[in-house]
């Protein structure tokens, strides 16, 4: 198959989570129970069911909205988002069967949700890498996302069952001032598993567009240093070290000193059909829904002129967005072919060309 980009990010039920976490900006919905099914209440005031069956119609777009991309832009790897997935019945036969078309699928989780039977499930696709949001190993570290030290422990029980069940894992660590000054500690704690033979990378990012609250700008930064200077020592657990110097750099100028290629390489689709260049961006491509050879077309635009600006709003002037700017690195030459497979999505079949591909022909340098 040639691949027309590299990841296809499919965002669905962004206002549904069970958690509201403090530094989160999401406007999210009363999620209700109808006879036994979860339920959302859309902006119409239509009710959908958190429901992935092939006759439900949250599965049915979810399918289509999946189809629809592979005709449009084909890719190797699929990214799955929220709002919370796991909310959704029939979510893992969902990742079975669509997972045939794709090289890599990538689940965000909080994990909170996860249970032994979910876990098993998950388990049998071999292509999935389960991106796992939890800021730390214990409660205080947790604490603007769980109010209570019984629920951070129940999500730590659930990682180290993923883990044990031979799910591949990088958890995705939002910093601010409650756990940026405890990242060696955290980086500690998660080398064990790594010592015990799992994949398991700790992927830190600073917390996002809340205006200054929460921020780990005004904190020490020392630990994060530490890690950095000792990285050969952690280099099993952590993302190559460029992307921790760049990390430090956005914290310390307190805002990304870097260029974003994602629009180059990721190809967004909101659960309203609108394809963007990642999924937060105002800026709309086209449209699942129009015609395939106009739709490319749109996109393709889109991308060229991208090269003019480098940046799409104004969030991204404090978006540092984890696995993404591992990619950035590698097309910025910074992190070497090897550096990038030691990750999961560097070992996916054809990605060194895809992203070859993109450096040469947007220029990139």
């Amino acid at each position: 198959m040639k691949y027309e980009t590299l990841i296809t990010e499919l965002l669905f039920v962004e206002r549904a989570c069970n958690f509201h976490c403090q530094y989160c900006t999401a406007p999210l919905k009363q999620i209700t129970s109808r006879n036994g099914v979860l339920t959302l209440e859309e902006r119409n005031g239509e009710v959908i069911e958190l429901d992935a069956g092939k006759d439900k119609r949250l599965g049915i777009k979810m399918r289509e909205h999946c189809k629809k991309a592979l005709e449009i832009f084909p890719s190797p790897i699929l990214s799955l988002i929220g709002g919370e997935l796991t909310l959704i019945r029939g979510l893992t036969d969902y990742i079975e069967e669509i997972s045939s078309n794709y090289e890599l699928v990538i689940l965000t989780t909080n994990g909170s949700l996860l249970d032994k039977k979910m876990i098993e499930e998950l388990s049998k696709c071999k292509k999935l890498l389960l991106y796992f949001s939890i800021d730390g190993y214990n409660y205080e570290m947790n604490s603007y996302r769980v109010s209570n030290e019984k629920m951070s422990n129940r999500i730590l029980d659930n990682l180290r069952c993923c883990l044990e069940n031979g799910i591949k894992v990088e958890v995705q660590m939002v910093l601010h001032d409650r756990n940026i000054e405890h990242i060696k500690e955290y980086a500690d704690y998660l080398f064990q598993y790594s010592k015990d033979g799992y994949y398991i990378k700790l992927m830190p990012f600073p917390v996002r567009w809340t205006q200054g609250k929460y921020s780990p700008y005004q904190s020490k930064l020392s630990q994060l240093y530490q890690l950095f200077d000792e990285y050969e020592n952690y280099q099993d657990v952590l993302p190559p070290k460029a992307y921790l110097a760049y990390l430090l750099e956005a914290l310390e100028n307190k805002h990304r000193t870097t260029s974003c290629y994602a629009p180059y390489y990721i190809n967004g689709i909101d659960s309203r059909g609108r394809i963007k260049g990642c999924t937060c961006m105002p800026i709309i491509y086209s449209d699942i829904f129009a015609d395939t050879k106009k739709a490319r077309l749109d996109i393709e635009e889109s991308k060229e002129a991208y090269k003019l600006r480098k940046i799409n709003s104004g969030f991204c002037n404090t978006c540092y967005e984890g696995s993404w700017e591992m990619l950035n690195a590698y097309l910025r030459g910074d992190i070497t072919k090897y550096e990038l497979q030691r990750m999961q999505i560097g070992r996916t079949e054809g990605v060194i060309e895809v992203l070859d591909q993109i450096k040469d022909h947007y220029f990139i340098i």
